[in-house]
């Protein structure tokens, strides 16, 4: 009786941790199809920027033929993003980082370095309040008069 019992109890932690484990691989393909839908919505930006670029210059010149090459370029990179099979995607990005593992690395630092400086760029700079700074403390802040004596400021700074 004790070994059914032992055999349920294991049967039973073999299915949790299945349906555990499809549960995470259903929720990380679920940011993965939003990041790469975001990341085609970023690409077809830069591409609509191109265009409008293009729009900007004579349309015989050497600068809107470019520009016009660039966003006609993004845009199929935005489509091609949009259409690709997530794990095919993974497999080319794994073959070539076997293959080229420093060329990938540095890949990745860029990538990230540009990815942050995109992000910080983006978000609002957040309001800096000292009062909550606990560094700071009260006779860390110069008085704010127009009557201000420096000397006596500083020679009492000195004494603490």
């Amino acid at each position: 009786m004790k070994t059914s019992a032992a055999e349920e109890a294991k049967q039973r932690v073999a299915d949790l941790s299945k349906e555990a484990t499809e549960a995470i691989r259903d929720e990380a393909e679920h940011h993965a199809q939003q990041a790469q839908s975001a990341a085609a919505e970023e690409v077809e930006s830069f591409s609509d920027a191109a265009a409008a670029a293009a729009a900007e210059f004579d349309h015989n010149s050497l600068q809107a033929k470019a520009a016009e090459q660039v966003a006609n370029g993004l845009e199929q990179a935005a489509s091609q993003i949009r259409s690709a099979d997530l794990n095919d995607i993974v497999d080319n990005v794994s073959d070539f980082a076997r293959r080229n593992p420093l060329v990938f690395l540095g890949g990745a630092a860029l990538l990230g370095f540009a990815a942050t400086r995109f992000l910080k760029a983006r978000a609002p700079e957040p309001d800096y309040d000292q009062s909550d700074d606990p560094w700071i403390t009260s006779h860390d802040h110069r008085p704010s008069s127009d009557h201000f004596d420096d000397d006596n400021y500083y020679s009492s700074r000195a004494s603490h």
